[in-house]
C-alpha cells in the first residue's frame, strides 16, 4: 500500500512487546533496507539472526523447497536470509545457491553481494568473490568483513600488495581492537594473520612474523592449531617462539603506531624502536 513509515511504526511496536522475535527484526530490516537505510537494515538482520540461528521463519516464509515457494519467494533479502542459515547448519552449497539467487534478483543492495561475496570465498571461488565484494565496497567502503575478504581473496589470486592494501585499511578502522567480543576479536586475529602471508609473499619476513604472532594470541586456541600447520617449518618454529613471549607494551605502541604508516602507505618508514 506504500505506507512504509506506518508499518515501520507497527514493527517497532510489536518489537517492544515482544524484544526476542526474529522475524519482527527481519521485517523491519527488509522494510529499512526499501528506504534505502542500509546500514539499519544490517542490524536488524544481524539481530534477527543471532536471534534465530536456522531462520525458521524464512523456512515457513519459503517453504521447504519442494512443495513451491510462496509468492514472495522473489524478495531478495528472504533468500538471503535463509541462504546464511544454511551456512550456519553447515550446508554451504545451499547457502551459496540462495545467496546468489538473492544478488541476482537484487544487484543494487551493497549487503546482499557482500555476503555473496563472502560466501563465494569461503567456497575457493576467489575471482568472482573479488568481483562481488568489489561491487559491495564501491558502496560501503569501510565494511570490515568485507574488506577482510576482498583481501584474502586477493591473497589467493596472487596480488599481495591488493591483499596488503585491504588488510591495511582494515587495521587502521580497528588499530587497537580492544574491547571487541570474540567475533570481533577473531576477524582482526585472521586479518593480521592474512595481511603477515601477503607480507610474506612480498618478502617481508620480520613484520610478518610480527603480524602472525599477534595474529595467533587474538583467535581461540582451537585456530591456533591449523594457522602454525599451514606454515613452513622455519617459520613455524619462530612463531611458536614468539608466542612463547608475552608482547611488550612498548612493542605494542610501535605495531600501533606502524600501522597508521602502513595505511598512509608509507610503510617504509616504519622501523623498530
Amino acid at each position: 500500500l506504500g505506507r512504509g513509515p506506518e508499518a515501520r511504526s507497527e514493527r517497532d511496536a510489536a518489537l517492544r512487546l515482544e524484544p526476542a522475535c526474529a522475524w519482527a527484526y527481519a521485517l523491519r530490516g527488509q522494510l529499512a533496507a526499501e528506504a534505502g537505510d542500509l546500514a539499519g537494515a544490517d542490524l536488524d538482520l544481524d539481530a534477527a539472526f543471532a536471534m534465530d540461528a536456522r531462520a525458521s521463519g524464512a523456512y515457513d516464509f519459503l517453504g521447504d523447497g519442494r512443495s513451491g515457494l510462496a509468492a514472495a519467494a522473489r524478495t531478495a533479502w528472504v533468500w538471503a536470509w535463509r541462504g546464511l542459515a544454511r551456512q550456519a547448519a553447515g550446508d554451504a552449497a545451499g547457502g551459496l545457491s540462495d545467496l546468489g539467487r538473492a544478488a541476482a534478483l537484487d544487484a543494487k543492495t551493497a549487503w546482499l553481494r557482500a555476503r555473496f561475496g563472502e560466501a563465494l570465498a569461503r567456497a575457493g571461488r576467489w575471482g568472482r568473490a573479488a568481483r562481488q565484494l568489489d561491487a559491495a565496497l564501491a558502496s560501503r567502503a569501510l565494511d570490515r568483513r568485507s574488506l577482510f575478504w576482498r583481501g584474502e581473496a586477493r591473497r589467493n589470486l596472487e596480488d599481495p600488495r591488493g591483499a596488503l592494501k585491504d588488510m591495511n585499511l582494515l587495521m587502521h578502522l580497528e588499530p587497537a581492537h580492544e574491547g571487541a567480543d570474540a567475533s570481533g576479536r577473531s576477524l582482526y586475529g585472521y586479518a593480521r594473520i592474512t595481511r603477515a602471508l601477503a607480507l610474506l609473499a612480498l618478502g617481508k619476513r620480520a613484520e610478518a612474523l610480527a603480524d602472525l604472532a599477534d595474529g595467533a594470541r587474538l583467535l581461540p586456541e582451537s585456530a591456533r592449531a591449523p594457522v602454525l600447520e599451514s606454515l613452513a617449518l622455519p617459520l613455524r618454529r619462530s612463531l611458536a617462539a614468539a608466542l612463547a613471549r608475552p608482547p611488550q607494551r612498548a612493542e605494542r605502541a610501535w605495531r600501533l603506531w606502524a600501522e597508521g604508516l602502513f595505511s598512509a602507505g608509507r610503510g617504509a618508514a616504519a622501523r623498530p624502536p
